[in-house]
């Protein structure tokens, strides 16, 4: 049923059968419009897609709200589309899409446990960390200059540590 690109940027939904359409931002008043939305055209399930974090005011929502929702994977609806030979992406399309495929699940994957919620924010921002690292190296291999070379690998260090200890961290709270 949904589709979240970012926090403040209007997000498409559509309800299939009838592909009626809503935009919405996922501030209170955008959540509060899409609670309006779902009662007004009777929706009993919701599904949307999981898009690198900005979903997350929405998973959030949803799980404290009555109907089954699912967070869908993007390969998910890739490998849907090209099922159904489409190829074109866009948020209007992307909505429609998604509607379908929410539609032809017999059963929703469950919504990730609230419990989690953090250690999952945690985990992304090691991931986030570990792409850094990854670019500057990058970086550092096509500089021209050994001064901006040193700059690249002290950055790299830098990130190198960040991660080491938020490792810790992060294994500090799973024993906890």
């Amino acid at each position: 049923m949904c589709r979240n690109r970012c926090r403040q940027k209007p997000s498409r939904h559509c309800l299939h059968p009838g592909n009626a359409r809503l935009r919405v931002t996922y501030d209170a008043a955008g959540l509060k419009a899409l609670d309006a939305f779902l009662r007004e055209h009777d929706v009993s399930r919701i599904g949307f897609e999981a898009s690198g974090g900005y979903e997350w005011r929405l998973l959030a929502h949803l799980r404290a709200g009555k109907r089954p929702a699912a967070r869908l994977q993007p390969a998910q609806l890739r490998f849907f589309a090209k099922s159904r030979l489409k190829r074109a992406k866009n948020d209007r399309l992307d909505a429609v899409l998604i509607a379908l495929f929410t539609a032809s699940l017999e059963q929703l994957p469950a919504l990730p446990d609230a419990r989690f919620d953090k250690l999952a924010a945690e985990l992304t921002y090691l991931e986030q960390i570990e792409q850094q690292i990854a670019l500057v190296k990058t970086f550092a291999e096509t500089a021209l200059s050994e001064a901006i070379k040193r700059r690249h690998a002290r950055e790299v260090a830098r990130l190198e540590t960040c991660r080491k200890a938020h490792l810790l961290r992060l294994e500090k709270t799973v024993r906890d």
